[in-house]
């Protein structure tokens, strides 16, 4: 599977002429380009300003698919960061340096959530040869949890929550606590009822299983949720220094212009750095 931040480069995907994308709110139109500035004569200067009509257009590069229609699903672990770096040269001061960012964020990023809050939790521990009970039935071998009483929780997991970080505490046993993985959501069969039970990853146990405790009161269970954050990152000859981030939740997607890189006065070499990171959230 291609990576999701480069799939068709090029003008296949729209990163040179955008479309899903546009540069500081607009894409392609006809408007008034204005020129203004000193002119030298003869026995000194003298300020003019004009300009001119005309067509014109902006362009900007996308990271990833740039359409909203029939977007493809790919696997984004936590931490993956992708990004594009700039280096160039300042010929005369300036103050600020431009951009603008735009996140297509999709509406279904998962949200942080309790599914248990101080209630009871049956944990599993897979070992069917030592008499462990599973998740999926009770000879599954599957190791997790199952949901005896959700507290003042959600109750419930979903199809959506498989492979997103659980943080588990309460528990009676402490190999069961700590942040873990949930790595499937069962689905209804057999002694198995949808929604009330998931397959644990246990990250403190080298078995990678939870240790089997039924019953287990005063849990809770919480589903962390993901959120992409933005960096840009700038050298000026003295190694990179981040000067600026933006993070985007659930069904935003705004058009962020002016924004600016404050240079004050600087002129030479210039390193910039875009980079966006999925982080986990709560």
């Amino acid at each position: 599977m291609a990576s999701p931040f480069w799939a068709y480069p090029g003008v296949w995907e729209g990163r040179l002429g955008p479309a899903g994308s546009s540069a500081l709110g607009y894409d392609y139109g006809y408007g008034y380009t204005p020129t203004y500035g000193y002119v030298p004569t003869y026995n000194g200067y003298y300020f003019s300003y004009g300009g001119a009509y005309g067509y014109f257009s902006e362009n900007v590069f996308c990271l990833g698919k740039d359409r909203t229609d029939n977007a493809p699903y790919h696997r984004i672990r936590l931490g993956d960061t992708i990004a594009v770096e700039q280096s160039f040269t300042i010929t005369s001061a300036i103050k600020l340096l431009l951009f603008s960012w735009h996140f297509q964020v999709p509406a279904d990023l998962p949200v942080s959530r309790d599914v248990v809050s101080g209630g009871v939790v049956s944990f599993v521990s897979g070992d069917i040869s030592g008499g462990g009970r599973g998740v999926a039935s009770s000879d599954s071998g599957e190791s997790g949890l199952i949901i005896v009483d959700k507290g003042s929780g959600s109750g419930s997991f979903s199809r959506s929550d498989a492979e997103l970080p659980v943080t588990i505490s309460g528990s009676s046993l402490a190999v069961n606590n700590g942040l873990h993985r949930i790595s499937a959501v069962p689905e209804d069969q057999g002694e198995a009822s949808g929604g009330d039970r998931a397959v644990i990853e246990n990250s403190g146990n080298l078995t990678g299983e939870m240790a089997q405790v039924l019953d287990d009161a005063g849990v809770t269970i919480r589903v962390h949720g993901v959120r992409w954050r933005g960096h840009l990152i700038a050298d000026w000859g003295a190694g990179w220094q981040e000067r600026f981030d933006l993070v985007e939740y659930a069904e935003h997607n705004y058009i962020r212009d002016s924004l600016a890189l404050h240079v004050s006065q600087y002129v030479g070499p210039l390193s910039m750095r875009f980079e966006l990171q999925a982080e986990m959230v709560g």
